[in-house]
Order: structure tokens, then sequence, then C-alpha cells
């Protein structure tokens, strides 16, 4: 076999550094792509310790190798190596938990209006579900769960609502198809809305928000239960197979509470 491009490039050097949240990953370089196909080679050795290191290598170069090892994946004739290349396509999220703040600033008693939004992080199109009755207080997947946290790490409860302990069954019209490095807004118009939209701060201060987009309950069992208003049907349950199974948390943002004139908090309505 050839020298190794990897024995004289740097290793540090031919991995990215992080990226923000909110953007996609940057191409891969020549050196990188050269790097990479040397990596894929080594897949097929019969020596596990290297096999190993070169997949990790893969991995590290993040989402932006997953063409070429769907490439290598989809050409390689070798059975147990498509299963090494699987493995490491497996790896990677399939989606994207990103959260955009309208403002960096709101007065006391305004709404947040946080933007919860998934991307698809994967190089086909995924199944996604929206905010459905229940998710937003974690009654049922998909689980679209938000936190708020003052200045001291207290978190901040959500408005008080009454609600009724059924919920609607799954439907084919709560699936949306995601196409690759596609955007999607699980909490939008027809979606059963979320408590994070109504909430108020009472007091001004720094704050964090973060969000999880929990789906990773086994398919059908841990999406349906007796309070659930029908049974899950066979195309149901198709779909669901095909939603990424995981757990997707964004990164902490941070905001400020100001003083000043807003609209009334639940609080002082109620005095």
């Amino acid at each position: 076999m050839a020298r190794l491009l990897t024995t004289v490039l740097p290793l540090l050097a031919l991995f990215p550094q992080e990226t923000p949240e909110d953007s996609a990953p940057a191409p891969l370089s020549q050196e990188q792509i050269r790097a990479a196909q040397d990596w894929i080679r080594l897949l097929a050795l019969d020596e596990v310790a290297r096999r190993d290191e070169a997949a990790e290598n893969l991995f590290r170069l993040g989402a932006a190798v997953i063409p070429l090892v769907r490439e290598a994946e989809r050409d390689e004739p070798d059975e147990e190596i498509r299963s090494r290349l699987r493995s490491i396509l497996d790896r990677f999220p399939k989606l994207r938990a990103i959260l955009r703040l309208p403002r960096a600033s709101i007065r006391m008693g305004e709404s947040l209006e946080p933007a919860l939004v998934l991307r698809n992080a994967s190089d086909h199109p995924v199944q996604v579900i929206h905010c459905l009755d229940a998710s937003d207080v974690g009654w049922r997947y998909p689980k679209v769960l938000v936190e708020i946290t003052d200045a001291e790490g207290n978190p901040q409860s959500p408005p008080r609502f009454g609600r009724c302990g059924n919920m609607n069954a799954l439907s084919l019209e709560d699936f949306s198809t995601l196409p690759a490095g596609e955007e999607f807004l699980p909490v939008k118009p027809g979606s059963f809305g979320h408590w994070a939209f109504r909430w108020k701060p009472e007091k001004p201060g720094q704050y964090r928000i973060r969000w999880t987009y929990d789906a990773a309950g086994e398919v059908p069992d841990a999406w349906w239960n007796e309070l659930h208003l029908g049974p899950l049907d066979a195309e149901v349950i198709d779909r669901l197979r095909r939603v990424p199974r995981d757990r997707f948390e964004s990164p902490w943002a941070s905001f400020e509470v100001v003083e000043g004139e807003g609209p009334p908090t639940d609080s002082q309505r109620d005095r």
C-alpha cells in the first residue's frame, strides 16, 4: 500500500474546529478528502486497532465527510466493509436542534417567542413530527422540551393552564418529510403550540434557554398508550420507523429581561 497522506500531514490540522450550531458544516478541503480516502481504504485491514483508528478519524472529520463515506459504502462489494462504513454513518446525528431568538432582550411581561428549529443534518430525507398535543409537557413522543433558567439557575415554570388527560391519536397528517439540509419548525401554525411561547418573565435579569426534540421512544409502544384517542395503524407505524430515533438538544442561548412597560404577566392579572 502506498504511503498514506496522514503520515506526513499533522492530524490536528485535518480536523475541523467547532462550528456554530446555526451553520452548515464547511466542505472538506482537498487535503481532507485525500486523508478520508486513505482512512476508508484502511477499513479493509485485518488489524482491528488501525481499522478503529481510521473509523474514528473519519468521524472526527464531521458531517461533511458523510457523502464520501456514503459513496464508498454504495460502491463497496464486500459486505463486512460496507457494514463498517455504515457504522460510521450511524454515529452522525440525523437531526440538529437549533434555537434562534428574535432579539437579545425583552421587557418584563413580554413573550420571548423563540424559534425552535430542526435541521436535517443527514444526506437523505427523514421523517419528522410536529409538536403534538401534550408534547410540550413531556407526556408523549416526540417530546418538545424547553428549559428556561434565571441567572441563579432557577428553572422557570410554565404558565398555569388546565388540560384534560386525553391526547389526540398520532396520524399521517402529523408527519413531514424533511429533505437533506432543510429546516423544520415543530412548533408552528397548525401544531398544538408550546408553553414557552406563553411564558412571560416577571423579574429583570439574565436568563438562559435551550430546547430538546426527544424522539427516542421505541416504536410503536412508546408512541401510544391508553390516554391516546385511538390506536396506531400500520401506515403510521411504518412512518414512525423512519423518524430518527434519538434525543436532539440545542446549546444554551442567553437573553436579558429589562424593566419596562410590557403586557401584564399572569400573576399580575390575578391580583
